[in-house]
């Protein structure tokens, strides 16, 4: 199962684009992976595809609503462009931009240092005099005095 997958779409002219498998991606914008990730075209046109890279894979001819059947192994640096390699399919072409992966530090001292601030925030607060709760005040309305019956 592939890492990334790059959509083979129509496009203008009668031409293919390639669209990265990604939410927000457009017909045209590159794919940045990591290095050593597999990536795959998904045909979603009418036509035959192949797919050549400039680093020396082809790609099986991916039929219609065909994938490709080798996944691609991205290096471990750089860029990659590709086209395809199909008779009249000349500027459909893609890139594929390879990015080290930079590791994060270790977010237990930050989380740390937010909970002592936390508590000692609250142990600065002052504490509420404790003695004896006040009776509830009446809410009753006072009735007016009747009038004498004669």
């Amino acid at each position: 199962m592939p890492d990334f997958s790059i959509k083979i779409v129509p496009a203008s002219g009668g031409l293919a684009g390639f669209q990265p498998d990604l939410p927000g991606s457009k017909v045209g914008d590159p794919l940045s992976v990591a290095p050593s990730s597999r990536v795959s075209w998904d045909n979603q046109s009418n036509d035959t595809h192949q797919i050549a890279t400039s680093d020396g894979y082809t790609s099986n001819e991916i039929l219609p609503q065909y994938t490709s059947e080798a996944d691609y192994v991205t290096p471990a640096s750089g860029s990659i462009s590709y086209k395809c390699t199909q008779p009249g399919h000349d500027g459909e072409t893609g890139s594929i931009v390879v990015q080290a992966v930079v590791p994060m530090k270790p977010i237990t001292p930050i989380i740390t240092l937010l909970f002592a601030l936390a508590l000692s925030a609250l142990s600065a607060l002052p504490a509420r005099a404790q003695g004896p709760t006040p009776p509830p005040q009446s809410s009753a309305t006072p009735t007016p005095p009747r009038a004498a019956r004669s």
